[in-house]
């Protein structure tokens, strides 16, 4: 149970991660 928690969380952060960079990288894009 507690390595899955981890991996929620883990999962959480890269999804803030993603949606933080993917704007950036699209405006960089341009």
């Amino acid at each position: 149970p507690y390595r899955f928690e981890v991996g929620e969380i883990a999962k959480t952060l890269m999804n803030d991660y993603s949606a933080a960079v993917q704007p950036k990288h699209a405006i960089a894009a341009e």
